[in-house]
Order: structure tokens, then C-alpha cells, then sequence
């Protein structure tokens, strides 16, 4: 009967960490090397974009050098592939579009148990993604401006403008002429944000790239946007060799950074 109980025990453990990680995010951190000296720093989140890990985007952005110069830590979130087959933050989703839906919370959660692990700066934690990750940061600097003081968007759309995967397609290709804001967006602001798009991208249409700076940021005087010309869907300055990457561009990390910094 011992021997039962004990097997029903860890069976019943299982099944409940089963569950719990279904809540919980993979993720890669990169610590710099003066972390741990009595110090707190800033902390940078990145979420990559569909078709992408977060290894490919570590390597891509350059961030963690930035990183490493600068002194601050960066989060890579990974998307659960169990929740988008091509890896893609489900910005689009309404049970996401929400504070305290499901996948922001998941990235805010993170963000928090990182907070006790590492001497973060609580006042000084940033976000910022390309493409679907872009979407899903400036969901997270809206819902949660107590948490995000800034953010970074590159080569991404408005998420106020979209709910549903067909409609989110559309503002994609098409641009935002047409996709009105939700009215349940209107009084869901941001901290200042800096967007970065490609001049030919034919994955998001450019035209969305103004309209993100309308549409999140609480005070436009703070926020700025950086066209590229004959840049296609790809990351500013990326690691040369790289898909979604465009090596001749100024460097979206350094840009994003020095403009953080400033916060």
C-alpha cells in the first residue's frame, strides 16, 4: 500500500510540473561580466521573430555585445513551438491581447523571476523584437509601461489595429489603411518607443512602421522612427550570412540602446 501511495505521489507530481511548465518560457540570459559586484543594471528583453530561436537572434542582433560593453543583461524569451508551429509570438490572438494574456504574462513572469535571481534595476528594463516579436513587445510596453520604461520595434505592425490571424496577415502585407485601433486600445499607452523598418519590406509593409509611433507611444515628443532604405524584412547591422539580416544597415542594437539608455 506504501509502495502505491509513493507511486501515486510522484505520478501526481509529474502531471502537476507537466502543467506548470505548460506556463513557464525557455530562455537564453546573457549576463555581463561585472554582474555581481554590489551593483543593479539594466536588463533588456529581445523576442525574436517567426522562423527563429533565441540563439538565431542572440547571434543576429549583436545584442549581448552591446551588452557586454555597456554592462546590462539581456533575456532572450524562446517560443514554445507547441504554441506556434513556426515559432512566432501569437500576437494576433485575442486571449493574448490583454494584460495578463497568456503569453505576455508568460514574458512578465520571466521577467520577474529574473528580477530575483540577478541585480536588475528594476527602473530600468526595456523591451524590444523584430516582426511578430516587435507586435508582441509593443503589447507588453503597453499593458505593462510600469515594468517596460522603453521599447524597441523593428520591422513589425501596430497590434492595436489587428486581432485574429487573418486580419493581422493582412495589416501585414497590405498596411494599416483601413484597420482601425480597437477601441479597447485607446487608453492603453506606452513609454517612448523607437521603431526601425525596412524600406522595401515586402513581408511587412512599411506604411505600418508610422502608424506603431501614433498608436503606442504616451508622449510622441520621446518616440522616433527610423526608415532604411533598401531594407528588406531584416534586422539593421545583423550578423552578416544571417537570414532577416541586412548587414550594411546602422546597427538596430546600438540604436536601440543608446536611445534606451537615455531613459
Amino acid at each position: 500500500m506504501n509502495a502505491m501511495m509513493k507511486m501515486f505521489k510522484v505520478f501526481m507530481q509529474s502531471v502537476q510540473d507537466s502543467f506548470k511548465n505548460q506556463f513557464k518560457l525557455e530562455y537564453k540570459l546573457f549576463v555581463p561580466d561585472a554582474a555581481g559586484q554590489g551593483a543593479s543594471y539594466p536588463l533588456v528583453v529581445m523576442l525574436h521573430g517567426c522562423d527563429q530561436t533565441a540563439e538565431d537572434f542572440e547571434k543576429l542582433t549583436g545584442m549581448s555585445e552591446v551588452a557586454q560593453r555597456e554592462k546590462f543583461f539581456v533575456l532572450y524569451p524562446k517560443q514554445k513551438y507547441s504554441k506556434n508551429l513556426i515559432g512566432c509570438w501569437n500576437w494576433f490572438k485575442q486571449k493574448n491581447q490583454k494584460r495578463g494574456g497568456f503569453e505576455p504574462q508568460m514574458i512578465v513572469d520571466l521577467v520577474e523571476q529574473i528580477k530575483k535571481e540577478q541585480p536588475i534595476n528594476a527602473d530600468k528594463i526595456f523591451v524590444a523584437g523584430i516582426s511578430a516579436g516587435g507586435a508582441m513587445a509593443g503589447m507588453l510596453a503597453s499593458f505593462y509601461p510600469e515594468i517596460f520604461k522603453a521599447s524597441g520595434i523593428h520591422s513589425s505592425v501596430s497590434f492595436k489595429r489587428a486581432d485574429g490571424m487573418k486580419k493581422g496577415m493582412l495589416l501585414m502585407k497590405k498596411g494599416p489603411e483601413g484597420f482601425d485601433i480597437n477601441p479597447d486600445f485607446l487608453d492603453k499607452t506606452a513609454g517612448p518607443v523607437y521603431v526601425i523598418h525596412g524600406g522595401i519590406d515586402r513581408i511587412v509593409h512599411p506604411d505600418n512602421a508610422g502608424v506603431i509611433l501614433r498608436d503606442l507611444p504616451m508622449e510622441q515628443g520621446t518616440s522616433t522612427v527610423k526608415i532604411v532604405e533598401n531594407m528588406g524584412h531584416a534586422w539593421s547591422g545583423g550578423h552578416p550570412g544571417m537570414d532577416y539580416s541586412y548587414p550594411s544597415g546602422e546597427n538596430a542594437s546600438e540604436l536601440f540602446w543608446a536611445f534606451f539608455k537615455l531613459m
